[in-house]
């Protein structure tokens, strides 16, 4: 099995090379249970793994005890933020065990309502969220095998978001995704 080397934002092998930067943060494998191939290791016990659903290796991530999965982009990838994505399905999933999915839905409004939220980045909240009891997964082609991440909470009925890079900054959803969440 190939020798990956890892540095801080970095992953490598031979002369081909992987980077780690804020657009990936918010990323995570569709099936990080497992069901993603390794394909080579990094020295100390960490391993690398590629989505079946990305033959040319785009993206790979890695794995190590301890250790939240990261994702890497080959480096001669443009990086696709939020606001390059055309997100066709939102899966909605809640804080217990393995994440277990509750619900996905494919309609625009509720689609268009929470990026648009996220992408418009204020004002915060005065939110004191120290559980965040859901997260959704944004689904996009673009990102065969991956999907991007935020974390949703919930407090009377009101729903906020937050991107992984920024939990300490909820923003407030109102509309068609704050109900389609509070309507389990």
């Amino acid at each position: 099995m190939p020798v990956y080397t890892l540095t801080q934002r970095a992953l490598t092998l031979g002369t081909t090379s992987y980077v780690n930067d804020v657009t990936e943060f918010p990323l995570e494998p569709v099936n990080h249970n497992g069901w993603v191939t390794q394909i080579g290791k990094i020295v100390g016990g960490m391993t690398v793994h590629a989505m079946p659903e990305q033959p040319d290796h785009r993206y790979l991530s890695v794995r190590g005890l301890m250790v939240p999965e990261t994702v890497f982009r080959r480096e001669d990838i443009v990086p696709l933020g939020l606001q390059d994505l055309h997100v066709t399905a939102i899966e909605l999933s809640e804080n217990v065990g393995l994440w277990p999915l509750l619900k996905t839905t494919h309609d625009a409004a509720i689609i268009e309502n929470v990026c648009e939220s996220l992408l418009r980045h204020g004002p915060a909240e005065n939110v004191v969220v120290s559980y965040y009891p859901y997260h959704i997964h944004l689904v996009s082609e673009q990102l065969p095998g991956l999907v991007y991440v935020v974390y949703v909470a919930v407090d009377d009925r009101t729903v906020y978001v937050s991107e992984p890079m920024v939990s300490s900054q909820w923003l407030k959803v109102e509309g068609a995704f704050a109900e389609w969440v509070v309507n389990k």
